[in-house]
C-alpha cells in the first residue's frame, strides 16, 4: 500500500482520537502521571479464505488515564492448510510482526469504555508448503511488509488491576511479493494480509 494512504488513515484515526476525548480544563495544572500495563490477546481474521489465528503480547504505559501507548509482538498462521494452486499439495501462511501503539481512552473512569488503538509495526511472512512423500515441509517463499492495524475496542474494568478488551480491526500491508521459485508466478495476492478481524485482549496494571 501506497504510503500516502498509510498516512491519510492514520492522520483520520488522530483526528477521530482528538474530537472522541473528554475536554481538558487548562485552568488545572495536573501533574503527569504515568501508570505501566501488560497482557496478552488473540485476534480471528480469515488469509486467504483460511480461517486464521493470531496471537500477541504488549506491554506499554497509560498517561493521565487517557492515553496508552507501547510495543507489541504478534504471531498470525492459517488454522486450515490451503491447497498449493501449482502442486496441489497442503501448504500454510505463518507470519510475524512486531511494533509501536497508541490508543486514546474514551471515559476511563467509567465500568465500560472505548480506546482507539492505532498499531504500526514490520514484520515478515513465510508461505510453507507440506511435501506428503517426504513427509517434510518447507519454505518455498518469504517476504517482509509494514502493517498499518487501525480498530476500535470496549473495555471492561473487571477488577482494579485487570482490564478485558473486545474489539474489532482493519489489518492492511505494504504489497507482498509471493511469488513461485524459477517461474516468478504469483502465489498470493499482494494484499492477502488485508482485511478485518476481531479479537479479545486481557491487561494488568494500575488503571
Amino acid at each position: 500500500m501506497d504510503m500516502r494512504i498509510y498516512s491519510v488513515i492514520l492522520l483520520s484515526f488522530l483526528s477521530l482520537s482528538v474530537f472522541g476525548v473528554q475536554p481538558v480544563d487548562t485552568t488545572k495544572q495536573e501533574k503527569m502521571k504515568l501508570w505501566l500495563f501488560a497482557g496478552f490477546g488473540f485476534d480471528y481474521m480469515e488469509i486467504s479464505a483460511s480461517e486464521s489465528m493470531g496471537l500477541g503480547v504488549q506491554a506499554g504505559v497509560i498517561l493521565n488515564r487517557w492515553l496508552s501507548a507501547g510495543a507489541s509482538l504478534h504471531g498470525v498462521f492459517t488454522l486450515n492448510p490451503l491447497k498449493d494452486r501449482f502442486t496441489t499439495q497442503d501448504a500454510n501462511i505463518l507470519c510475524g510482526h512486531g511494533g509501536l501503539f497508541f490508543a486514546p481512552i474514551i471515559y476511563p473512569g467509567a465500568l465500560v469504555h472505548a480506546t482507539i488503538p492505532v498499531y504500526v509495526g514490520y514484520g515478515s511472512i513465510n508461505y510453507e508448503q507440506y511435501n506428503r512423500a517426504e513427509s517434510a515441509s518447507f519454505i518455498s517463499a518469504s517476504d517482509n511488509f509494514m502493517i498499518l492495524k487501525p480498530g476500535i475496542e470496549v473495555e471492561l474494568n473487571l477488577l482494579s488491576f485487570v482490564r478485558i478488551a473486545i474489539g474489532g480491526y482493519y489489518e492492511c500491508t505494504s504489497k507482498l511479493k509471493l511469488n513461485q521459485e524459477g517461474t516468478g508466478e504469483r502465489i498470493l495476492p499482494r494484499n492477502v494480509l488485508n482485511g478485518f478481524s476481531v479479537g479479545m485482549k486481557l491487561r494488568f496494571g494500575k488503571f
